[in-house]
């Protein structure tokens, strides 16, 4: 697996799942969370998990 950096990694996640949760997770907002950022780390982790644990969202990227 290359080495790429997280900006990548997530633009590369954000254009090949477009769903519906992978597409609230690649909102604008998130582009840049700063480690002190709790609010939108939860909400980032509260989407994972949503993800993570739906049916519908396809096969795993990984």
């Amino acid at each position: 697996m290359p080495e790429v950096s997280a900006a990548e990694a997530r633009a590369t996640i954000c254009n090949l799942k477009k769903e519906e949760l992978f597409s609230e997770a690649c909102q604008e907002k998130f582009n840049v969370v700063g480690e002190d950022d709790v609010e939108a780390i939860t909400e980032l982790f509260i989407l994972l998990g949503r993800i993570q644990n739906d049916k519908n969202a396809g096969t795993p990227i990984y």
